[in-house]
């Protein structure tokens, strides 16, 4: 699983220690850079489960029925349309960031 972005639930704190620009909470990890800084995750960590120690990414008891998918952000070509829906959210869910099509570069 790759987890592109999240929101704080607990230890918000600890993640504003982490992050001090942040402005709002729903910024604190709304995209990867943010997501790993917040959660003090480094380059070491990559390939690591995160539902494992020495992380605790808890899931939700009960399943998100608001889930809705789409294409990549900034993937262009066949990959970038919805016959690819490799991006996933939660509908209305403020952490999540805008779609932003691909540019597509011309030669």
């Amino acid at each position: 699983m790759l987890l592109r972005a999240g929101e704080i639930v607990a230890g918000e704190s600890l993640a504003l220690t982490r992050r001090p620009t942040s402005k709002a909470s729903k910024d604190l990890a709304s995209g990867p850079a943010r997501l790993a800084t917040a959660l003090g995750i480094t380059t070491a960590d990559s390939g690591r489960d995160a539902l494992l120690a020495p992380f605790r990414l808890d899931l939700p008891a009960v399943p998100a029925v608001n889930v809705r998918s789409g294409p990549r952000v900034g993937v262009s070509g066949a990959g970038g349309t919805d016959e690819y829906p490799w991006r996933f959210w939660l509908s209305g869910d403020p952490t999540v960031s805008r779609y932003k099509a691909a540019k597509v570069r011309l030669k």
